[in-house]
């Protein structure tokens, strides 16, 4: 299927982002425990399958992404909210097909995960997890104006 280099780097923002924080978390973890290293591996190669070769995408897919980014950093965000934030907003953006993921293959094995892992989950494990969820899923606008900003989505 032909994609624009809009749409390209429309469905590589959000694993980017993932990716981001997965190493991010793996960085903190203390001695050689990487619980995301497969995960980190498929979204690096689905990112390449996106963007192919071209440099220009990249240096696009990194400018929305780092701006994005700075934005969750400027707020102090945890590895687990940015997490919440970005795979609530993908699943916003699936359903309003503002990104394009194949019901089939590793990052959407990956994207089901996440949610499932942080989301569902997530509700039982940590104590304070509905006030953390809660204001992801209120920063979800915020993220997604910045990447209209870049002219995305």
């Amino acid at each position: 299927m032909y994609k624009s280099d809009k749409e390209r780097v429309q469905d590589a923002l959000l694993p980017w982002l993932l990716c981001y924080y997965m190493e991010i978390h793996q960085m903190r973890l203390s001695g050689s425990e990487k619980p995301f290293e497969a995960h980190v591996r498929v979204t690096k190669r689905y990112i390449k399958e996106q963007l192919g070769c071209d440099r220009k995408l990249e240096r696009r897919l990194n400018r929305v992404g780092n701006r994005c980014a700075d934005y969750f950093a400027s707020q102090k965000y945890d590895t687990r909210k940015a997490f919440i934030t970005i795979t609530y907003w993908g699943l916003l953006l699936y359903r309003n097909r503002g990104v394009v993921v194949e019901r089939k293959g590793d990052i959407y094995q990956l994207w089901r995960e996440f949610y499932k892992t942080i989301v569902h989950d997530g509700i039982r494990m940590v104590p304070n997890f509905q006030s953390i969820f809660d204001s992801a899923v209120k920063q979800v606008g915020k993220v997604h104006l910045i990447a209209q900003e870049e002219g995305y989505f």
